[in-house]
């Protein structure tokens, strides 16, 4: 019999031993007790194998958009979803309609189709108590929280001579302290686990100035400082804070012609706008040619910041732009 040469050490000394066995097993007279043959055993192979458990999710403004994109590319992970979104008007004074029970459910159902499970609590970011009783609810439901994605929020679009209080107040609630809220009231069950990670969804707004986006653009620059500063807060209890910038994505809250006429910026007040136009002109004006982006091109970095992958990467921002990067003021 000729050996494998490729056999490792442990293996060949184990094939020695086992057909050393096997002949004076066959001979009549008895094994020597000074021969001690034992079958060779892999030391580093472990006893028995851990089950693994599966992570807990809670994402903001799940029902559709980004958030409902950040839902199914985590459930793609093995992860379970808590979901939470407002499922009403957010402010009166938004040009796009509000989410509804039947985009939660496509949610569920896309999620569910990928063997996570998927719960959900109609909860406004805005208000603190209402959140703090969501995220108990949250944590008895699986018993740990891994992730928390603040995604929810608002658009809203004014000149800025023109804008009234409730503009500023509804802009800043649900973008500032909704995220602040939702960050806030998760965080000690991450702390009590022993780490986790959070993930701010911002915006290119918060990058560079706006026309007409005065409140808007305020209120994606505070999410930048504010992912920030809980990173150095946090870094301690192991979690890390991460934000991540997308441009102009494609959903409900920009596919209207106010958020086009405002994309497309100066000169073009009196033009009738349609979806070809738009998108042939937005192009050309991108490096890379994308009138925009989808929400599952944002999704994937998401689901990076909160991989193992990402433990070391923390007060970071990660954009998704195309190439609106290249725009930047600051």
């Amino acid at each position: 019999m000729a050996f494998n040469t490729a056999i490792g050490q442990d293996s060949r000394r184990n094939f020695i031993n086992q057909a050393a066995v096997i002949y004076f097993t066959s001979c009549s007279e008895d094994i020597p007790s000074s021969m001690n043959i034992v079958p060779q055993t892999n030391e580093h192979e472990p006893k028995e194998k851990k089950k693994k458990v599966r992570k807990v999710a809670v994402v903001t403004g799940a029902a559709r958009g980004i958030g409902r994109s950040v839902c199914v590319a985590l459930a793609k992970e093995g992860i379970d979803i808590f979901g939470i979104d407002i499922l009403a008007e957010a402010s009166p004074l938004a040009e796009y309609p509000h989410s509804t029970e039947n985009d939660l459910t496509e949610t569920k159902r896309q999620v569910e189709a990928l063997g996570s499970a998927f719960y959900f609590a109609k909860s406004d970011v805005r208000n603190y108590q209402q959140m703090e009783d969501t995220a108990k609810q949250a944590l008895a439901w699986k018993g740990r929280i891994d992730i928390v994605a603040a995604v929810a929020g608002v658009q809203l679009f004014k000149p800025f001579e023109l804008t009234e209080q409730r503009h500023w107040q509804d802009t800043i609630e649900n973008n500032v302290l909704g995220t602040a809220y939702t960050m806030r009231v998760f965080t000690p069950y991450l702390i009590q686990q022993g780490g986790g990670s959070i993930v701010i969804v911002s915006s290119t707004q918060g990058m560079r100035g706006l026309r007409h986006g005065a409140a808007y653009s305020s209120s994606k620059w505070a999410l930048v400082g504010l992912g920030k500063s809980a990173a150095i807060d946090l870094g301690g209890h192991n979690i890390t804070v991460n934000i991540v910038v997308p441009g102009l994505i494609d959903t409900a809250m920009t596919r209207n012609e106010r958020r086009w006429r405002e994309a497309m910026g100066a000169g073009f007040e009196n033009t009738k706008l349609t979806e070809e136009f738009v998108s042939k002109t937005l192009a050309e004006r991108d490096v890379l040619h994308l009138p925009w982006l989808s929400p599952d091109d944002v999704a994937p970095v998401v689901v990076f910041l909160t991989s193992d992958a990402a433990r070391k990467i923390t007060g970071a921002v990660y954009d998704v732009t195309g190439g609106t990067s290249t725009t930047y003021t600051s």
